[in-house]
């Protein structure tokens, strides 16, 4: 059962009040039609270790927003709340360490002007065994 860590990552930040899930906060992408919302993409990561039980993923959240400063603010908030994370029990898994691989990137706008900026984490844990 190789659970998506996307997910678990989606139910920590919408428990944690930076979201909810289908409305403005999503896991893939965000629809076209959400001006102001957070998008977490699983991204290639390194080589699993699948005979410890142990996996590294690398998950990309971009915040997208009408605004520039509230874009940068959420980001900014969120870097804050995941980077050096560790020890919990998720939905799914446990995860054992959350660090930022990047700082806050500015990508720019999307063709209707709204801002993006993206930060990738790595995050490394186990599958729920229980």
């Amino acid at each position: 059962m190789n659970t998506y860590i996307s997910n678990d990552i989606g139910q920590l930040l919408e428990d944690n009040g930076y979201g909810t899930q289908g409305s403005d906060l999503f896991i893939g992408d965000i629809p076209w039609d959400v001006d102001n919302g957070i998008n977490i993409l699983e991204i290639a990561g390194p080589e699993q270790r699948k005979f410890y039980r142990l996996y590294e993923a690398d998950i990309e959240i971009t915040v997208r927003n009408n605004s520039t400063q509230t874009a940068l603010e959420k980001i900014t908030d969120i870097m804050d709340f995941l980077h050096l994370k560790g020890n919990f029990q998720a939905t799914s898994s446990y995860v054992y360490f959350i660090h930022a691989l990047s700082n806050r990137e500015d990508v720019g706008r999307d063709e209707n002007k709204r801002k993006l900026y993206k930060v990738t984490f790595r995050v490394i844990y186990r599958e729920d065994i229980s």
